[in-house]
């Protein structure tokens, strides 16, 4: 069976280190490790790929920002049926390009973004955030661009090979994010 979660395709395998991707391997673990774990770009990727014989790991509230409009509205509207809550503890970390001297350009995903939102503003970068899928997915953006910052967890930056300068960066500390593992009817 597959579990589907929120996850950077270019950089499976090994791994892509969401907070999506920590709650699908408590899943896998927790059931003798019987699935697959397949990461999607998208929320609505992971929800166009379940079938009869898979589930998916789905954001539905984080401790910081509150209920997931976006994915409680992607449930919804599929229909989707709810199996069980799984929570993960979500540390977040500031990482740049080993070298950089300058930060032009923040990337992260939305919810991460908000959920940093006093170590973003106290440093003057609120106005230089970028919005991607995942964090995954920012991290592999200033990889490339050898330039940025990424809002991210540490094992990310460090697989990534990027420097982290500042560590549990969440506005709340003991910040958690909650996951439906759903299903197709």
């Amino acid at each position: 069976m597959k579990i589907y979660y929120l996850g950077n395709y270019e950089t499976y395998p090994p791994k892509s280190y969401t907070f999506a991707e920590l709650a699908a391997e408590i899943l896998k673990n927790k059931n003798g490790n019987k699935y697959e774990l397949i990461p999607k770009p998208s929320w609505e990727s992971v929800v166009e790929s379940l079938n009869s014989d898979s589930l998916a790991v789905i954001a539905y509230e984080n401790k910081t920002v509150g209920k997931l409009k976006k994915t409680l509205d992607l449930i919804e509207k599929n229909n989707l049926i709810k199996l069980e809550t799984i929570v993960v503890s979500v540390v977040l970390c500031a990482g740049i390009y080993p070298g950089s001297k300058e930060v032009d350009a923040v990337y992260s995903y939305q919810d991460a973004l908000s959920q940093c939102s006093v170590f973003l503003r106290d440093n003057g970068l609120l106005n230089k955030t970028n919005p991607v899928n995942s964090t995954a997915q920012g991290t592999m953006i200033v990889k490339k661009r050898k330039s940025g910052m990424v809002i991210a967890r540490e094992e990310a930056l460090l697989d990534a090979g990027l420097e982290v300068i500042a560590k549990d960066i969440s506005d709340k500390k003991k910040n958690h994010t909650k996951f439906y593992v759903v299903k197709k009817p």
